[in-house]
């Protein structure tokens, strides 16, 4: 493969084994799941928008069009691509070929030491402008990504192209990514599909539909120039992440109304606490010994909510999409935390009505063995 970094899959028969070796070398990042793929995502944004948040321009790039099978219209795509995510002026280089199992690949060996970057395109993929397009903004967010100091572009891999497409929507590229995702074309080969990145069709959806949520696009804002098919993929997405698209992630007051519930919970587990150990009074050492191990073991819960509580209040943020991202962080933890408390309340109240049912046994016994 040497210098060239290929990027995007066609479902057709490929013979390139360093691909399919950098993939099977990459199966940690593969993200088989909805709930895996957030979990890889939000963290993924939340570090974009620490390193690159403050110098992206909150727009979208509307499709536009290209004229089919034109080189002369893809450098003209590649470089209003290139000047809309604001990369430095370089001798942008578009070629047309016949790329076997790929839809495009980028050649990046002489940005540094010439200011040259080479891409090239599919022949099949240079006719249908959607995937052109798609996978002009793929290509070009690797460059960004190796200008930026971001990623792996000289190492291919799974987990990398992943993160490629997530910059590229999050630079305001998604709408071309989304729309250029998982086409089928006809040739005169057969029928092949397209995608114009590594994250599937819905992955696109959900990482454009936050980022906007993030950044409190207006509906025309996110809607306007896409096809209904990619309108009916981001409307499913939405309901994928309808808890991660909440307008209180924007308030400020979020994280402190977090904090009160938290120290409710927190609370009452104390008073948990506090009434099973009352209840031990008249029982064995053994016995107390045992339940006073469980006792601990919420007590040191109640510590770590201290703590989680205290991070939440002091968390103080200047950019309002970190401060979005930060916001679900928080509500995920404490919901995680509010699960540990209840699971112990309800132990808890198991052995106070265990110790209750012993201490009555003891009376009921006591008058006769006073006899």
């Amino acid at each position: 493969m040497g210098f060239w970094d290929i990027i995007l899959g066609k479902n057709k028969d490929s013979s390139n084994k360093e691909t399919e070796q950098s993939q099977s070398n990459d199966n940690d990042a593969r993200i088989p799941s909805k709930q895996k793929f957030l979990d890889f995502l939000l963290p993924q944004l939340r570090q974009l928008e620490k390193e690159l948040g403050y110098n992206t321009t909150y727009e979208i790039l509307d499709p536009f069009k290209v004229s089919r099978g034109s080189i002369t219209s893809a450098k003209k795509a590649a470089k209003k691509i290139w000047e809309f995510v604001d990369l430095p002026d370089i001798d942008l280089i578009i070629e047309r070929d016949t790329l076997e199992g790929i839809a495009g690949a980028i050649n990046l060996s002489k940005l540094r030491s010439h200011g040259v970057v080479r891409i090239k395109i599919d022949n099949d993929v240079m006719y249908y402008p959607k995937e052109l397009l798609g996978t002009l903004s793929h290509e070009i967010m690797h460059a960004y990504r190796d200008i930026h100091g971001l990623g792996e572009v000289y190492i291919p891999h799974e987990g990398e192209e992943k993160l490629t497409d997530i910059t590229g929507v999050f630079v305001g590229l998604g709408k071309l990514l989304l729309e250029g995702s998982e086409n089928i074309r006809d040739s005169w080969e057969g029928s092949f599909e397209v995608k114009s990145g590594h994250l599937d069709l819905l992955e696109v959806g959900i990482v454009y539909r936050l980022v906007c949520a993030m950044r409190n696009f207006s509906v025309p804002d996110i809607y306007g120039g896409l096809s209904p098919r990619s309108t009916d993929i981001l409307l499913l997405a939405e309901k994928d992440i309808s808890p991660y698209l909440s307008n209180e992630f924007r308030e400020q007051s979020f994280a402190s109304k977090l904090a009160a519930e938290l120290k409710a919970d927190r609370n009452e587990l104390e008073h948990e606490i506090a009434s099973t150990k009352s209840a031990l009074g008249k029982l064995s050492e053994e016995i107390i010994d045992y339940v006073l191990k469980e006792v601990s073991k919420s007590e040191c819960l109640v510590n770590d909510l201290e703590e989680d509580t205290k991070e939440i209040r002091e968390h103080e943020v200047y950019d309002p999409a970190l401060h979005y991202l930060d916001m679900i962080q928080f509500q995920e933890k404490v919901e995680s935390n509010k699960q540990e408390v209840l699971k112990d309340i309800e132990s808890l109240h198991s052995y106070e009505e265990l110790l209750e049912s012993a201490l009555g046994f003891v009376q009921r016994k006591k008058p006769h063995q006073d006899n």
